[in-house]
């Protein structure tokens, strides 16, 4: 799997278009405000969106992952509720990490 996934990250290398978007906003975001919003993302795909398991993993209470994930929602404009932007919310995640 992993074999696959750097396919995909050469892909994406080659086409920087492909990591455009919500996750590179979030990035951004992190590195001017010190914010933590990929890692929580991270974790929250880890766990397959299972927001206490996400808080276990980071050390963080339960209600600051969702304020987290609410937050990268918002900033990156983008919606873990539709399946083709979690998708490429993920993979970008994945690709850029």
């Amino acid at each position: 799997a992993s074999y696959r996934l750097e396919q995909f990250r050469e892909v994406a290398l080659a086409h920087p278009a492909l990591l455009a978007g919500p996750v590179v906003t979030l990035a951004e975001h992190d590195r001017s405000h010190g914010s933590e919003l990929v890692s929580t993302l991270r974790a929250y795909f880890a766990n397959v969106g299972d927001m206490k398991a996400a808080g276990v993993q980071l050390g963080l209470h339960v209600n600051t992952v969702r304020y987290r994930i609410s937050k990268a929602q918002e900033i990156g404009g983008f919606s873990l509720d539709d399946p083709d932007e979690r998708l490429l919310a993920e993979l970008q995640v994945r690709l850029l990490s």
